[in-house]
């Protein structure tokens, strides 16, 4: 793909350029278990590929163990991955998301219980969000730090993708069960 460097300089023509050279087709997305973050230079996409003890044993994070697949693509850097975390974390992310995209203002964070994934939101009070974070390959052999710019016209399709991650896997406690 050939950049512009001009158009680099217009905002509007540089997020364009962004938004196509990383579709989310290029992402495998299937709108199962998963949820994406647009911001202005890159996205952020997470899926839950396998949920262990689901719904019968949940795990000491809180909600199921699951094994998921993380793919960041921050201007021109990009990683693939694998994070163990529980529906748990991803629960509190969104509590913690949806407070913030209402009062639009304070942070939301995402950690796995590895300590190989962290993503936090920051809200400004004024609509706009900074995504900082970081992704560490099996703990020491490759790191991408990552900062990006977003706003609330973006997350919108986040905040119901993790609504629907909740109504499916629950809370800390798991779904509620009736035998």
């Amino acid at each position: 793909m050939l950049w512009d460097s001009d158009a680099l300089r217009t905002p509007a023509t540089a997020y364009a350029q962004t938004l196509w050279a990383i579709s989310p087709e290029e992402m495998d997305r299937d709108n199962i278990d998963d949820f994406f973050i647009q911001a202005e230079t890159g996205q952020i996409y997470f899926k839950i590929e396998k949920v262990f003890g689901f719904p019968d044993e949940t795990c000491y994070w809180g909600g199921y163990d699951t094994q998921s697949r993380i793919e960041i693509k921050s201007s021109i850097y990009s990683v693939k991955g694998q994070v163990f975390i529980s529906t748990g974390n991803i629960y509190n992310f969104f509590q913690q998301f949806e407070e913030c995209y209402k009062t639009l203002k304070g942070t939301a964070t995402l950690e796995s219980y590895e300590k190989n994934l962290l993503i936090k939101l920051a809200f400004d009070g004024l609509g706009h969000a900074k995504i900082t974070g970081t992704f560490n390959e099996m703990h020491d052999l490759n790191k991408l730090d990552f900062e990006m710019k977003t706003d609330q016209t973006f997350l919108t399709d986040t905040l119901t993708s993790l609504r629907k991650i909740y109504q499916k896997f629950g809370n800390n406690s798991g779904v509620l069960v009736i035998k």
